[in-house]
C-alpha cells in the first residue's frame, strides 16, 4: 500500500485565471463541482467562488 501527502491541488483561480497548485478550500470547492462533477455552472459561480477564495485566505487571529 502507497500513501502520499500532498498539499494542494491543481486547480483553476478565478481571481487571476490560472491554473496552480493550491490548498485553498473554496479554489478546491469549484473545482470539485466543475471538474469532478462535471457539473455546468451559471456565469455567478466562479465570481462567488473568487470571493469565497479571498475570504478563505485572510489572516485570523496572530497568524502570521
Amino acid at each position: 500500500m502507497l500513501f502520499t501527502t500532498v498539499d494542494g491541488i491543481k486547480v483553476y483561480d478565478p481571481r487571476d485565471g490560472e491554473k496552480k497548485v493550491s490548498d485553498n478550500p473554496a479554489l478546491i470547492l469549484g473545482y470539485y463541482i466543475t471538474d469532478m462533477q462535471g457539473a455546468l455552472v451559471g456565469e455567478g459561480f466562479w465570481p462567488g467562488i473568487a470571493r469565497l477564495a479571498d475570504y478563505c485566505d485572510e489572516k485570523v487571529g496572530d497568524e502570521l
